[in-house]
């Protein structure tokens, strides 16, 4: 799923314009027919997802054969299917190339546990030229988006505790681990999801939807001397959140067990604050 952000009096060619620039695209060769067929493509989709009763992508859709006055999107975002941002890029004469930031992620966090003094100052959550609140927010969608894949094996866009701990130890050969390092690497992936997890209402009280995965992307972003998302996780920030994070509730060290308790906390109140009601 790819979400696109629309600004203020903004159209879907433009945000589309804007997103491709965000991620690094030449669109200097994009033509007025180039844009047409963006439109007609836009209308494809549209009349697709009418017929599979998806999600509209445009507001108003009852203005029969007037295509200026159908296509009328409200400010905020839309999320589309790969294959159709593909098929969308396509008509606007680029190639659509996977961005999987949550590997990026997985990848750059790898690098800090095997070598901590390495250059991996800070991760980018944040698209390149991305400003507006609208425009984080999506970023924040599209990242978790693709966190949650990495671990959803039954495709219902949430994580067990199952799934995570099977993805988390997939790459980790258990069977030459005593019983105790075992078991403390499932304590330790069971203490991190109990702490991101922490909506315990209705249906996804035992799992991880993607209110709680945005809400954890934002702490760590948030989680600097000032306080305050800049679009990018600092190495120190990510360290001193991961660390609360694995914490016991019942850890013997009575400075180590506050420290955990204060990190869910704080992913309580960020998540009660900026996440629970997001749609």
């Amino acid at each position: 799923m790819v979400t696109i952000s629309i600004h203020k009096n903004q159209g879907l060619t433009q945000a589309l314009k804007t997103y491709a620039i965000d991620n690094n695209y030449d669109v200097t060769g994009i033509t007025s027919e180039k844009w047409q067929k963006t439109i007609e493509q836009l209308e494809k989709i549209q009349k697709e997802r009418e017929t599979n009763n998806s999600s509209s992508i445009y507001t108003n859709t009852n203005n029969g054969n007037d295509w200026h006055n159908k296509m009328v999107v409200n400010e905020g975002s839309i999320d589309f299917s790969e294959t159709e941002i593909t098929s969308l890029f396509t008509a606007m004469g680029l190639e659509y190339k996977t961005t999987n930031k949550a590997d990026a992620f997985n990848t750059w966090c790898n690098d800090i546990a095997t070598n901590p003094s390495g250059n991996q100052d800070k991760f980018q959550v944040k698209s390149y030229q991305s400003k507006s609140p609208e425009s984080y927010n999506a970023d924040l969608k599209n990242i978790s988006s693709q966190f949650i894949k990495r671990y959803d094996t039954n495709n219902d866009n949430k994580i067990t505790y199952n799934e995570y701990l099977e993805t988390e130890l997939k790459d980790i050969d258990t069977d030459n681990l005593s019983e105790d390092d075992n078991q403390r690497l499932q304590d330790t992936a069971k203490n991190i999801f109990n702490k991101i997890n922490v909506d315990n209402e209705g249906n996804s009280k035992d799992k991880l939807d993607l209110r709680e995965v945005m809400n954890f992307f934002f702490t760590m972003d948030a989680a600097n001397e000032e306080y305050k998302a800049d679009g990018y996780i600092e190495k120190d920030e990510y360290t001193k959140l991961y660390n609360g994070l694995r914490m016991h509730p019942n850890e013997e060290n009575e400075e180590d067990r506050s420290y955990g308790e204060a990190i869910k906390s704080l992913l309580t109140n960020n998540f009660n604050a900026f996440f629970r009601n997001f749609k």
